[in-house]
């Protein structure tokens, strides 16, 4: 009978602190973290800069896949280097008369 007591009042009590904090989190008394990731770009060099335009017909794309357990991609250079590659890349397909987005992904 006791721990039939006990589990429904840990069921309550949690049951009370899901709604609790999603009424917190909804009503704005207490602010939602968000996370960005960024590199900073701390140089006089172009950087690419994206279009932001919806792409139709052919299109050139850029996909970086890192980790955060990967050496190569912890490297101080690597931002520079996918910068130069991305404005090379830019440039190709201006000339090809296509469209050219990357994305990037970090494990």
């Amino acid at each position: 009978m006791v721990k039939l007591i006990r589990d429904r009042v840990s069921l309550i009590v949690t049951a009370l602190v899901v709604v609790g904090c999603f009424v917190l989190g909804a009503s704005d008394l207490v602010p939602i973290p968000t996370v960005e990731i960024a590199w900073p770009i701390k140089s006089d060099k172009p950087h690419y800069v994206p279009a932001y335009t919806t792409i139709t017909g052919r299109e050139l794309m850029l996909v970086y896949i890192g980790s955060s357990t990967c050496g190569f991609s912890n490297a101080k250079p690597l931002p520079r280097i996918i910068e130069d590659i991305k404005l090379g890349l830019q440039r190709r397909a201006d000339e090809l008369g296509i469209q050219f987005s990357a994305t990037g992904v970090f494990h």
